[in-house]
């Protein structure tokens, strides 16, 4: 009998919060915003355009598989720009007796730069991440002995120091497979002269 009383205070903690959350944050915002948007379509008497245009809205931003926002601990900035929408986009949606798809195409509009706007975000935050993630590696390999690196962390770490793709195939055979002299000239095809060469130019890059 206790499991089920714990579970049941645990559904009943996380309702209690979740309301709380919701009068104390997100309430307020909904009836901001739609505030604002029955101010401004008495204002510019667009009562019938207003509801077009937020069901267009409502359904032409599912056919985009992200939108543009701030982030979770950025809300007032989500809504700022909310109400800036609104107060620009009612007054320019035009009359239904002029056009029956104006809200429509309206609507098209912002979800395509909401789209284009968050992908954008999201390639930065990638960009970042792999940034820092290249970053950490190399910090983790810079210490250690080449010879005592694997294949992968070889290759990272030869990149890191400007060899080119060619050059850390070679820099493979020569300090992971440890190939020398006509082993290596065979492996690589370059003449004795030039591998000697390239092993030096090689070696001194990354050691």
């Amino acid at each position: 009998m206790l499991q089920p009383l714990r579970k049941n205070s645990k559904k009943k903690i996380l309702l209690k919060l979740k309301l709380k959350d919701f009068f104390k944050y997100q309430l307020p915002q909904h009836v901001l915003v739609f505030g604002t948007l029955l101010l401004c379509a008495w204002l510019f008497n667009r009562w019938i355009e207003s509801i077009m245009l937020c069901v267009a809205h409502t359904c032409v931003r599912n056919a985009f598989n992200k939108q543009f926002h701030f982030g979770s601990s950025k809300t007032v900035f989500c809504t700022i720009l909310t109400l800036s929408l609104i107060w620009f986009v009612i007054p320019v949606t035009l009359p239904l007796g002029v056009s029956l798809l104006s809200s429509v195409f309206i609507a098209f509009i912002i979800g395509f730069f909401g789209f284009v706007a968050q992908d954008r975000v999201d390639y930065m935050l990638r960009v970042k991440a792999l940034e820092k993630h290249n970053k950490e590696l190399l910090e983790k390999i810079s210490h250690k002995d080449i010879y005592a690196m694997s294949e992968d962390e070889l290759y990272e770490y030869c990149r890191a120091q400007g060899l080119s793709d060619a050059d850390c195939k070679i820099a493979y055979f020569i300090v992971y497979e440890r190939l020398k002299g006509k082993e290596l000239y065979d492996a690589i095809g370059y003449s004795e002269r030039q591998t000697k060469r390239k092993r030096t130019e090689i070696l001194n890059k990354i050691k």
